[in-house]
């Protein structure tokens, strides 16, 4: 996985912890590709195209007769549309049906940084929380604990102040 915050810049916030989460399930919502994701494309129309492919580290999928495809952050369907979109503007199909599935996902991880002794990337276990990030990432004590940036591969940044979470209990929330 590519980090989104460079390991060799934790001096410019020396006293932050950050989590930069792999996650790719949100409630609601079909489940997006990620980089490492194994995909089952099938063309119906030509079967030399059908077949497993492999997402890359930086998201792209390339494919013949298409070239690559930025696929990390698109859902399946997303996937399908595009494709049949190049396979039909390049003249190699007249009406293409395509279909994506994903067949295995990447591992997801969880990057900690900033303030702790044990920055970098650690295998998101089921059912882990922001506190079991941070005890394996062990924080220092100058880490500020109550301002931990959160950042997700969708984009999203949220901060949260886990000491104010520690102090009011977990009351049906989930950190």
């Amino acid at each position: 996985m590519q980090a989104i915050l460079k390991r060799d810049a934790w001096w410019l916030m020396p006293m932050a912890v950050w989590l930069t989460l792999a996650l790719s399930i949100a409630e609601g919502q079909e489940q997006k590709i990620l980089p490492g994701d194994s995909l089952k494309i099938i063309v119906q129309q030509d079967a030399s195209l059908s077949r497993v492919y492999q997402v890359d580290d930086r998201g792209n999928l390339p494919m013949p007769l298409i070239g690559v495809i930025k696929a990390a952050g698109l859902t399946p369907k997303e996937l399908a549309e595009e494709i049949a979109r190049r396979l039909r503007e390049g003249d190699f199909l007249r009406n293409p049906q395509v279909k994506v599935e994903i067949v295995e996902r990447s591992q997801q991880k969880v990057s900690v940084g900033g303030a702790v002794r044990k920055a970098g990337e650690f295998p998101l276990q089921p059912g882990w929380r922001l506190s079991d990030a941070l005890r394996e990432a062990d924080p220092s004590s100058v880490a500020d604990l109550s301002a931990i940036r959160l950042e997700r591969l969708d984009g999203t940044i949220r901060t949260i102040n886990f000491l104010r979470f520690q102090q009011e209990g977990s009351r049906g929330g989930g950190m």
